[in-house]
């Protein structure tokens, strides 16, 4: 399936424990939906990626619920269950 924006399209289930950590990773060209369907609040950090793959400094462009924020680099998105991001 391809996104409005021509990207690949990902969606995936992963199942994160009480004060778990899970690895940071991005995709180049691919678009991912991060929806908290536990009972928690699910942390997320947002980052822009260098040319080299690194972690750019720069303000980051998310969709939440349809709408378009931008947030500065290493701020933390809090999502309550049933929200997406």
């Amino acid at each position: 399936m391809r996104a409005k924006r021509g990207k690949l399209y990902c969606e995936k289930v992963m199942v994160v424990g009480v004060d778990q950590v899970t690895l940071m990773h991005f995709h180049w060209d691919k678009v991912e939906d991060i929806i908290n369907r536990g009972a928690g609040k699910l942390g997320i950090q947002l980052y822009n990626a260098t040319n080299g793959g690194g972690v750019a400094n720069t303000a980051v462009v998310a969709s939440l619920d349809g709408l378009k924020r931008q947030s500065p680099t290493y701020f933390v998105s809090v999502l309550k269950p049933g929200s997406p991001l």
